[in-house]
């Protein structure tokens, strides 16, 4: 049913009265807040009343005079909030309307208050302009690093000429890809339990980063895990790559040939993905990947949102480990077989298969993170 809204200002004496501006939405979503507005000049009268109309039944009325001055009726389908109207601003301050989203393009962590400031308006009426914006406050996200424009520039031309690559001719099922990750022995996370107001509740001590962890360095394919290392609780992987690096390539190769004897069969070299860390980049690492004719993936620095390992399986392998407790090196080994083996193929192929998408969302934001 269409709805006609209607206002009515009148002056003390009635004939210097002129109304400049009316702004009614022509449509509302059901549920969702309306900011009506009506701008008048007096000139140099004095404002007797405003009246609101819907289908002409009034439903508000403002007169200065009366004590306190703001009146709402009932009418089905109608709430009024007070504490949203303004009366007592210039004509020619600036109309909430004017609140757009390239507003807060600049800054985009202005309060209500200091927009409503901005504007000349009261918090309330920003607070609806946003509303039907759909414009919700966010909190902040933590990102790995504050890139610089070189950084950026990097990482953008880099995942261009992958994607290019990539949609010349699809090479992601030669990939290899490899990471790190602290496995903690003691994993608790805090529990939400039912509690009657001011009942004092289950308290869980925060996880001690410091205890006892092991580093798992692994690496996979989109067919699955075709080794992993657990090293002992407190090895670093800068010692471990310095004094076992070229033992741990022999056995991944060996791996390689027992998981994936087509790489002996095709002449297909394997593409090895991992990260900038300086590890990686000895020159002893470098020269064992030459001497077993791997090709490295190109790989931007401080990027794990371009990584498979931090964006899908680390991530997956996280919210596993929560609650879990390993009494030694032991178990913790074969909880990781185990999981590692409930993990489907498209489990890891689907990681793999999300390079494309991954390095197109970088060159749509200019090479910065993305979410």
């Amino acid at each position: 049913m269409k709805s006609d809204i209607d206002v009515c200002v009148t002056a003390g004496i009635g004939w210097a009265l002129r109304l400049s501006r009316l702004e009614v939405p022509s449509a509302v979503v059901l549920g969702e807040p309306a900011w009506l507005n009506c701008s008048y000049d007096l000139e140099s009268d004095e404002l007797y009343s405003v009246k609101w109309y819907k289908n002409n039944v009034e439903f508000y009325r403002f007169l200065p005079s009366d004590r306190p001055p703001g009146q709402k009726y009932d009418l089905k389908g109608v709430f009024v909030d007070k504490e949203y109207n303004e009366w007592d601003l210039p004509s020619t301050s600036p109309s909430v309307e004017s609140l757009a989203p390239w507003m807060l393009d600049e800054d985009s962590t202005q309060t209500q208050e200091k927009l409503a400031k901005q504007l000349q308006v009261s918090q309330g009426a920003v607070s609806l302009r946003l509303n039907s914006l759909r414009m919700t406050q966010k909190l902040s996200r933590w990102v790995p690093h504050e890139l610089s424009e070189r950084q950026q520039e990097r990482r953008l031309v880099t995942c261009e000429g992958l994607l290019a690559r990539h949609e010349k001719k699809s090479f992601l099922h030669r990939i290899e890809t490899s990471d790190k990750k602290w496995i903690h022995f003691s994993n608790p996370t805090g529990q939400k339990s039912w509690g009657l107001p001011g009942q004092f509740l289950k308290q869980t001590p925060r996880p001690n980063r410091s205890e006892k962890k092991a580093m798992l360095c692994i690496w996979w394919v989109q067919t699955g895990v075709v080794y992993f290392e657990l090293l002992k609780p407190g090895e670093t992987v800068n010692t471990w790559y310095t004094s076992r690096y070229e033992q741990q390539m022999q056995s991944l190769r060996e791996a390689l040939n027992e998981k994936r004897p087509e790489w002996r069969e095709k002449h297909n070299k394997l593409i090895l993905q991992h990260d900038n860390a300086p590890a990686q980049n000895a020159t002893v690492v470098k020269n064992t990947i030459k001497d077993l004719g791997w090709e490295l993936l190109p790989h931007p620095p401080y990027s794990p949102d371009l990584a498979p390992s931090d964006y899908h399986l680390f991530t997956s392998l996280g919210h596993a480990l929560k609650n879990q407790e390993f009494s030694n090196s032991d178990i913790h080994r074969k909880w990781l077989v185990d999981w590692f083996d409930s993990k489907g193929i498209e489990f890891f192929r689907q990681g793999i298969r999300k390079f494309p998408e991954r390095w197109s969302e970088c060159i749509a934001n200019q090479g910065n993170y993305f979410e």
